[in-house]
């Protein structure tokens, strides 16, 4: 699962936490790995159509009103 942060300035933050598998010497073992990304106000309307299929209602509206914003809209 996928989380969206929004800092102060608009900049986007996408997380999520993948579960892994990892299996050696007859044992397998599971595993949590977070990965994030930063997204820059500035790229946001860029990456947006690719991040809309993981984001809440909410987080789009977020995402929306700063993408007009900087847009002077």
């Amino acid at each position: 699962m996928k989380t969206f942060t929004f800092d102060e300035y608009g900049n986007l933050t996408v997380s999520e936490v993948v579960t892994v598998v990892v299996e050696g010497g007859g044992e397998s073992q599971e595993v949590e790995q977070e990965t994030s990304r930063s997204i820059s106000a500035a790229q946001l309307a860029v990456h947006l159509p690719m991040l809309v299929v993981d984001m809440s209602p909410d987080d789009l509206l977020q995402a929306q009103t700063i993408i007009k914003g900087l847009a002077g809209a």
